[in-house]
């Protein structure tokens, strides 16, 4: 009866007619049996040729996988026919994924079966994105310290750290040069240092604002009803021209509003032990131009403190009295 099969049936012209012929030929029945035409060789595939499942050549072999096959259990794909169907990787598992020719790490956040092959989920380290349905051939098992890199980039530490949790679950970091913190305080410290000395140093001299006092006025929410107006007075320290460039060769400062190099001013608060709202007092504040002009203090100021004046104050202002 096969041997008949063999020889009379059809060539397959679908899907449909390709599972019937294997169907008749014993095979089971996930399996497609393509026949191109009476005289030339069939090709016997353990599920949809489509998905790059396994094939064979000839009959004697393909019975042979056949004979071992669990159908729901076998993996149809190329090697592993003879084996139970596994995924190869798991959920919170760090991995890379090829994305436009390029591999980018990520994070499996879901798997799912679909038609005999599994598809993931991923989460991308980099910018926190996702993407769904992705195939195990576009994935690939992250390469050592992968999953480090990746806690410190979920972390907000730039590409090149990694993160580790040490003794009595802590977290520990480790920069690109490999120097190492016990904490991500110290770690944030050290970044925050290295910044700084990428920027070019403060000048202390060269501008008529060195020296000179501002008026720096913030409103403070006390209470859902309630908001306070607290006044420093501040001194401006030091200053960055448009010119002034860092180690990059890029501008010291470039504006946000017209996205141009400009002039930069550092103004320095001193501490008050004794005022009310002393936790929300600022030791400095970095500002452009136009900002230290509309707070400048002029030297006729009589309450360069910045406090508001009193009653008699008031009065002797208005009076013209000196005394």
């Amino acid at each position: 009866f096969m041997s008949k099969i063999l020889l009379n049936a059809p060539p397959t012209t679908d899907a449909r007619s390709e599972r019937q012929l294997a169907a008749a030929l014993g095979y089971p029945l996930s399996w497609h049996v393509v026949r191109l035409a009476p005289d030339k060789p069939d090709v016997i595939y353990a599920g949809n040729p489509r998905k790059n499942v396994a094939l064979w050549f000839n009959h004697e072999a393909a019975r042979a996988a056949a004979a071992e096959w669990q159908e729901g259990k076998s993996c149809p794909y190329k090697g592993g026919h003879l084996l139970p169907r596994k995924p190869k990787f798991k959920k919170s598992e760090v991995v890379e994924v090829l994305y436009k020719k390029k591999w980018y790490p990520a994070t499996v956040t879901k798997r799912k079966e679909v038609d005999g092959q599994y598809l993931y989920s991923v989460l991308y380290s980099k910018d926190q994105t996702t993407q769904e349905d992705i195939r195990e051939s576009k994935i690939r098992q992250a390469p050592p310290d992968a999953a480090a890199f990746h806690l410190a980039a979920t972390l907000g530490f730039p590409e090149g750290w990694r993160a580790v949790y040490g003794p009595k679950n802590r977290l520990q970091f480790y920069s690109p040069d490999n120097v190492h913190f016990k904490s991500k305080k110290a770690a944030l410290d050290h970044l925050a240092a290295l910044e700084e000395a990428d920027d070019p140093p403060w000048r202390v001299d060269g501008h008529e604002f060195i020296g000179k006092q501002v008026k720096y006025v913030a409103q403070h929410k006390v209470s859902g009803t309630r908001t306070v107006e607290i006044v420093q007075t501040g001194t401006v320290t030091g200053w960055i021209s448009e010119q002034d460039k860092d180690r990059q060769g890029e501008p010291g400062y470039v504006c946000e509003e017209t996205g141009k190099p400009a002039a930069l001013f550092h103004v320095e608060f001193q501490d008050d032990p004794s005022h009310p709202y002393r936790s929300q007092l600022i030791d400095f504040q970095d500002m452009e131009e136009h900002e230290v002009l509309d707070m400048l203090l002029n030297e006729q100021d009589d309450n360069e403190t910045g406090e508001p004046p009193t009653k008699r104050t008031k009065l002797q202002q208005e009076n013209g009295d000196d005394d």
